[in-house]
């Protein structure tokens, strides 16, 4: 017998299991330990999760067998005992467990009737490189027995490219044989190997509400392909290896009701009805589809383009045998189209997508804090900035809102980097992101940035603002805007009623504006960057006339910018207006938090010489 060399990667596996009676109780069980020896053989961290759903019937025989296949250490059971036969979201027991996928180096997600045991585990691993998401082909016990028997089902698999069957043809013995992978855009979830830190993220986003709360458990595998492709273009998406898992088909999904109506879809009603689904429906989507996306997933745009690259790819390949004339037929005439169903090159638009680089330059910090006159003149010097968001929310070239907006920053480095690929190619030095708003959140800018390997390029300018001067600035800026248009709605509205004295107690009620004490924050993100990559700028030292603002940009920078001299616009501060401020602030502040407030700088000034 040949050793066996473990490998290092940890594993974990989520799989359900369905027990009916007392003989699929035996199989079932020993299905499970023999499938966990032999992953444990070449991966010994691995760990299964596992949900059995058991007959109320069968309690004791099946803790007896619990008890055996609790010894071997590796095993977590969610056990749930039941007399229904109705349909359960598979999904709902995988929820909880999501951010525990981000302990492991790969997430496997299983039917239990896909063997493990007998399956060329390493072969798999090794040939799948680096797809972020990976399966099998797949052949039912017994079919490999019958090649040359007719056989009534021979439709039995959806997917044929899927289908072993086709591979193991001698037209394509040197495809099967070989085991050369396919890119694919969509790998069906009987097997899938996910990246553990793409399956968290994934995960957060597709386990809506909408879909937990109801019984099908189909769509995550729909998207996933699109995700990992906008998520991770540094790498192949999908990848379909030419290995086969053994499928015991149990045939567990009833995609009927007792009265023979369909129940597999995402409408109230099924089957789904054009009438009942949004009048502007997006083309080339079936309907079931299209009732995914809408009763799901909101109609999101992104999930939208991550079902249809999937739906085309379903309908033009993997509905066909592999090297089957329609197959080839397809893959000619999509040769043309930035496909990746016969390579596992990454296509063009992610090829320019990969070369897209986060922005090198972060321009953040408080609110009336000069950051519009410092992007201005660094837009007239060339430096460019983002494409906005479009989904309602406010966003601009200046200030793009992604680290501060939760619903955005949950869409991945790789929907970020969207929004600065067209500045691939231009003759600019500085490519930015200028929303000062992302001062409050270092966590997540260092997030996206960790791993990047241009890291130690970034360069990060703050922009503070002595606190008093500043509040006051945005409660003029306020009180214009509401002179021009008085929206009882607006975030403004509060300075229709309020005199300023009011607005400052407000805004510090019971001692309470946080966002006044600089120095935590200034700190936390010298925790996760280089102070050499930061330079604190106060809008008070830094913009009067005399100071040389812009040659210090220049300098920080490492760069020399055609207009490097001169102060930027200033705007004055009423002395009156300023002393009645100070005095709101004393009344619900003590001196030494007043202190703490405006020089919090001196807190960190060993990370900065000139302040």
């Amino acid at each position: 017998m040949a050793r066996i060399t473990p490998r290092k990667e940890c594993i974990l596996v989520l799989t359900n299991l369905l027990m009916k009676t007392e003989e699929q109780l035996n199989d079932n069980i020993a299905t499970l330990e023999s499938d966990m020896r032999a992953l444990s053989q070449w991966n010994p961290c691995s760990k299964w999760k596992v949900n059995f759903v058991v007959r109320t019937n069968l309690k004791l025989a099946f803790a007896e067998k619990l008890r055996g296949l609790m010894k071997r250490g590796d095993l977590e059971p969610f056990v749930r005992y039941t007399g229904s036969s109705a349909r359960f979201n598979k999904f709902v027991f995988i929820k909880p467990l999501v951010q525990q996928m981000g302990d492991y180096d790969y997430v496997l997600l299983k039917d239990a009737d896909q063997r493990i045991a007998g399956f060329p585990w390493n072969t798999f691993m090794e040939k799948k490189g680096e797809s972020v998401i990976s399966g099998p082909l797949r052949e039912t016990v017994g079919e490999s027995l019958l090649k040359g028997m007719a056989r009534k089902n021979l439709g039995q698999q959806w997917y044929q490219l899927h289908d072993a069957r086709s591979w193991k043809k001698p037209e394509n013995a040197e495809d099967f044989e070989l085991i050369k992978p396919r890119a694919a855009e969509f790998i069906e979830q009987y097997f899938a190997l996910l990246e553990g830190r793409f399956a968290v993220w994934f995960f957060e986003v597709a386990l809506t509400d909408e879909f937990l709360d109801q019984r099908l458990d189909w769509g995550p595998d729909l998207t996933w392909c699109g995700a990992a492709a906008d998520t991770r273009p540094d790498k192949p998406a999908c990848s379909l290896v030419p290995v086969v898992s053994e499928h015991l088909d149990t045939r567990e999904i009833e995609k009927d009701s007792t009265e023979g109506k369909k129940i597999d879809c995402p409408c109230p009603t099924c089957p789904c009805q054009a009438a009942d689904l949004p009048k502007q429906q997006s083309r080339g989507l079936a309907l079931n589809m299209i009732g995914l996306l809408h009763y799901f997933y909101h109609d999101g745009s992104l999930f939208e383009r991550w079902m249809l690259a999937s739906e085309e790819y379903r309908n033009n390949f993997a509905h066909y045998g592999f090297g089957t004339e329609q197959y080839k037929k397809n893959v000619a005439r999509f040769s043309n189209k930035t496909k990746t169903h016969h390579t596992l090159d990454a296509s063009p638009e992610r090829k320019n997508l990969s070369k897209a680089r986060l922005p090198d330059l972060l321009l953040i910090g408080v609110q009336k804090g000069g950051s519009t006159a410092v992007t201005e003149w660094l837009f007239e010097e060339g430096v460019c900035g983002a494409t906005p968001f479009q989904d309602g929310v406010f966003s601009g070239p200046k200030e793009l809102h992604f680290f501060d907006e939760d619903e955005r920053f949950r869409l991945g480095k790789s929907e970020y980097l969207q929004h600065f690929k067209h500045c691939v190619g231009k003759k600019t030095r500085f490519t930015m992101d200028a929303t000062p708003d992302s001062f409050w959140y270092p966590e997540h800018v260092y997030e996206v940035y960790k791993d990047d390997p241009d890291l130690d390029r970034l360069k990060i300018i703050v922009l503070l603002r002595e606190p008093i001067a500043r509040e006051l600035s945005l409660y003029n800026h306020m009180r214009n805007l509401w002179s021009k248009d008085p929206d009882p709605k607006a975030w403004y509205r509060r300075v229709s009623t309020e005199s300023f004295p009011e607005f400052a107690k407000k805004k510090l009620r019971d001692g309470a504006d946080y966002k006044s004490y600089y120095a935590q924050y200034l700190s936390r993100w010298f925790q996760f960057f280089d102070p050499q990559q930061i330079l604190v700028l106060s809008y008070e030292h830094e913009v009067l006339p005399g100071t040389p603002a812009k040659q210090r940009i220049g300098d920080f920078l490492g760069h020399s910018f055609r207009d490097d001299k001169g102060a930027f616009p200033r705007v004055q501060v009423n002395p009156t207006a300023k002393e009645e401020l100070m005095h709101a602030y004393k009344r619900v502040l003590d001196s030494k938090v007043l202190v703490s407030m405006m020089d919090g700088s001196r807190l960190v000034g060993s990370a900065e010489s000139e302040w």
